[in-house]
């Protein structure tokens, strides 16, 4: 109290002039020790979007607000303080320490409810946001700077190839100022748009959208930063391809014979694989493996299908084959041979070449001659169809021809005779 009984206020001028000296020379130093220990302290309460929260309100503060806070500051500085103490080089030291006392006390008010602890960098990066933010306060000149603000981003996360709106606003605190352009950025392809709100695609992964607003003073705002996940289409699944490898023995079949059927699977999906198979025998399932045998067939044709199934439970289309099976399979019955000619007709001269000649026939549908003999008098002359012999001696010679066929069954011998003469004398 002065004489009058009025309120003292020469130490609180005078503490408001050093400390309109430490804001100008110390703020630097001020805000950075401030934010440290305010981190430190919110350290395991705050996470990335509370920290933005937060850089948001500070940025949001009005002028009043600002001022508030300084002169808050400054009557908390003054109270403790005596017209002595201004001479006391310590001074600057403890209105120093007091306003920065007084930013810690404020800066955790400002803070949104506790969510997740932070990570590491975010602490790092939020202090470089509030440095600047709570600069403001104390060193701002009266200059406005517009915000710009991330309003809504639809669809986020998105799918690859769907389009993604965005929309976003600027303000300003110049009571004359609005806002005269817009500048939208990704941080991995560049510039996107300068409309207030746009439609676009992006490619599958993270992004960060950055925009920026310009006032009519042509001051360009701090980034406003969104990020948007676009996921990639998931391909569809692609059935797999079912392949009847063989039957063995090769149809038709005897009925009562063993048939081997065997089948394989393959998938155009690199990743799937092959996790069941079916075999159905005139559409009933005979049999759940790659591959297996069977000898019940009853005669006829029959309809062989087979499919398989991938990993994702999807069904190949069949593969089909038909397996003819035919009654039980005759006895051979063996081949026939036919001496087809003799030539010249006997009887003959001795010395005389004699051809001979034959063919075989078989009444097995399937079967064929595969070798031929000819016999003279018992002896084995020739392998062939037909050959010629000159040697034969004078008499009577019997002539013998059989064939074998594919089955290795020869047959009876067809005869024939051929009568050798003397030469006749000469007259």
């Amino acid at each position: 109290m002065d004489k009058r009984g009025q309120p003292d206020t020469s130490i609180k001028d005078a503490v408001k002039s050093v400390s309109k000296e430490i804001a100008e020379k110390y703020v630097h130093e001020i805000v950075k020790e401030t934010t440290k220990r305010v981190l430190g302290k919110q350290s395991e309460k705050l996470n990335e979007k509370e920290l933005v929260k937060l850089e948001k309100r500070l940025k949001r503060l009005s002028d009043e607000e600002k001022l508030e806070q300084f002169e808050e500051a400054v009557d908390g500085a003054s109270r403790d303080i005596s017209q002595g103490e201004l001479r006391d080089e310590r001074m600057l030291e403890k209105v120093d320490t007091r306003l920065a006392e007084t930013f810690e006390k404020k800066i955790p008010d400002l803070l949104p409810k506790i969510i997740l602890p932070p990570l590491t960098k975010m602490i790092l990066i939020a202090i470089a946001i509030i440095a600047v933010s709570i600069l403001g306060l104390v060193n701002d000149d009266g200059q406005y700077w517009p915000e710009a603000i991330i309003d809504v981003i639809d669809s986020n996360p998105a799918t690859e190839g769907e389009i993604i709106i965005f929309t976003g606003s600027g303000t300003t605190d110049d009571p004359d100022g609005y806002i005269t352009a817009y500048r939208w950025e990704s941080d991995r392809y560049g510039f996107l748009s300068n409309s207030q709100s746009f439609e676009t695609t992006l490619p599958p992964g993270e992004h960060i959208i950055i925009l920026q607003v310009r006032d009519n003073n042509g001051e360009w705002s701090e980034p406003d930063e969104a990020y948007v996940e676009v996921l990639p289409i998931e391909p569809e699944n692609q059935p797999p391809e079912a392949h009847i490898s063989y039957i063995d023995p090769t149809p038709p079949v005897y009925i009562g014979t063993p048939v081997t059927l065997a089948g394989h699977g393959t998938d155009p999906d690199k990743e799937d694989h092959i996790t069941a198979y079916e075999w159905q025998i005139d559409n009933e399932i005979i049999s759940k493996t790659e591959t297996f045998t069977i000898e019940t067939l009853s005669v006829g044709t029959h309809i062989i299908q087979f499919r398989v199934r991938d990993n994702n439970g999807e069904w190949s289309e069949p593969d089909e084959a038909y397996v003819e099976v035919l009654p039980i399979e005759p006895e051979n019955q063996p081949p026939e041979a036919h001496i087809s000619y003799i030539d010249p007709t006997p009887p003959v001269y001795i010395g005389t070449p004699v051809t001979l000649a034959g063919h075989g026939t078989d009444p097995d549908k399937e079967d064929h001659i595969t070798a031929y003999e000819w016999q003279i008098d018992n002896e084995i002359i020739s392998k062939t169809e037909t050959f010629t012999i000159e040697t034969l001696s004078v008499g009577t010679h019997i002539i013998q021809f059989r064939v074998r066929d594919n089955n290795g069954e020869w047959s009876e011998p067809d005869e024939a005779y051929v009568e050798v003469l003397p030469l006749p004398l000469d007259p």
